[in-house]
């Protein structure tokens, strides 16, 4: 039997109250008690900390560990004033991920192995495929799919013009017809004044949907809409939590 070349490791992260970090700083440990690394961020006005790193199986439905919540907040007090302790009850949230990770399966530190992607070629098949890698590097693990593809096939090659990837704006980054500069450190400002936002809502909405926020506001039936909407969009807890 062939043993898989990809592992799968568990990833927690938990969200703590504000009080807990700065609101304009962060904070990261690279050898915990673990080895492994630790993060405090301040994120949607609260304070998101993470993350762990363990040997597990993939699981669509994987529910969060407790033990790697609690773990997550032994490791915190080692950081704050004496005069505070993490409580479990102070966790709001928790989330777990896994990540795809090549290396050897037999291999007990997970944090060893590689978050980098792999593109192979099976030899009878003829079939082309990506194996690990992570979600902020997709486009780079497709442009390099696609150049082992164009390679070993001359009539594409022929075809195929050079990549346009770093000149392709992201969704929320390329330019609208409320935005047709693109996006911008001041666009929350435009949004605030053009749609009489409160601009903490705007800066969310820039935050969540970046030059396609004015898109989401359009949404809205203009005409039972009266005088300010500073307060329309502060009470649809979907939208503040970028569904």
């Amino acid at each position: 039997d062939v043993k898989p070349m990809v592992n799968a490791s568990g990833g927690t992260h938990i969200v703590l109250p504000p009080y807990y970090c700065p609101r304009h700083i962060g904070m990261v440990d690279m050898m915990t008690s673990r080895g492994s690394f630790l993060f405090f961020l301040p994120w949607e006005g609260y304070t998101l900390v993470g993350t762990t790193d363990v040997k597990t199986k993939p699981d669509l439905h994987h529910q969060v560990p407790e033990d790697e919540i609690q773990y997550l907040i032994n490791e915190c007090e080692k950081y704050l004033s004496p005069s505070l302790r993490v409580r479990r009850r102070d966790v709001t949230s928790a989330w777990y991920g896994i990540r795809p990770l090549c290396g050897d399966p037999n291999a007990k530190d997970q944090s060893s192995a590689s978050r980098d992607h792999v593109v192979s070629h099976h030899p009878t098949n003829g079939i082309t495929f990506v194996s690990g890698g992570k979600w902020t590097t997709w486009r780079e693990m497709a442009e390099d799919g696609v150049e082992q593809v164009i390679q070993r096939h001359p009539e594409l090659k022929k075809k195929a013009g050079p990549s346009i990837s770093l000149e392709t704006p992201l969704l929320g980054t390329g330019k609208t017809d409320l935005f047709p500069e693109g996006y911008h450190e001041n666009l929350a400002v435009n949004l605030s004044q053009k749609y009489d936002l409160a601009f903490d809502v705007a800066q969310h909405l820039v935050r969540n949907y970046g030059t396609r926020a004015g898109q989401v506001l359009e949404m809205v039936d203009q005409d039972t809409v009266k005088g300010s909407r500073s307060g329309l969009y502060k009470h649809y807890r979907r939208l503040y939590e970028g569904a």
